[in-house]
């Protein structure tokens, strides 16, 4: 007669038990790629702009809310938001200077001073959009990149113009700062 042997037969609620766990390891990750995530992009761009319009010293809490969102926002959503900034940024700019252009002298210094409160919100909302800024080192300030084509003339001569306008204004803006006594933020 045979002996009988030492094995034990299996074990199924152990073997259940690691096949669960193995389901769940690879559920989890699964799940939790694929989990739609909070876009808070809009809602994120809206403050910005907001400060930015406001000008001045930004709201604190405001502040707050933007390093929140930006900080539980993956990368792909921050550079949607900082897009939207500088866009926002270059967009009111551009109005603001050819309005400056455009008025009577005695109009000119209120639209200079709305001028030095968005300059002097931008480096804050700069820094509070970049998670890995240093709050020591000026931030940089967002630039046009226009380049025309080779051979365009009438594109490269606009240009020019542009870029000659865009200089007055800067001296405008400073010497309206120097009259004020107001400090002008340092960029980049």
């Amino acid at each position: 007669m045979p002996s009988p042997t030492a094995k034990s037969p299996p074990s199924w609620p152990r073997r259940i038990a690691l096949l669960a766990a193995l389901l769940v390891a690879i559920a989890a990750p699964t799940a939790w790629y694929f989990w739609p995530q909070e876009n808070r992009v809009a809602e994120t761009a809206a403050i910005a702009t907001k400060l930015l319009d406001e000008g001045g010293t930004p709201d604190k809490q405001a502040i707050r809310q933007l390093m929140h969102n930006i900080d539980h926002m993956p990368r792909s959503q921050l550079a949607k938001v900082w897009q939207t900034l500088v866009r926002d940024w270059m967009k009111v700019r551009q109005e603001s200077m050819e309005r400056y252009f455009s008025v009577p002298e005695d109009e000119k210094p209120e639209l200079l001073d709305a001028e030095i409160a968005r300059l002097q919100a931008l480096p804050e909302l700069i820094t509070a959009l970049n998670p890995d800024a240093d709050p020591n080192k000026p931030p940089r300030i967002p630039r046009q990149r226009r380049r025309p084509k080779k051979g365009d003339e009438a594109a490269k001569k606009a240009e020019e113009q542009r870029v000659a306008m865009n200089e007055q204004y800067e001296e405008a803006i400073l010497a309206r700062a120097k009259a004020r006594g107001v400090p002008l933020p340092i960029f980049r």
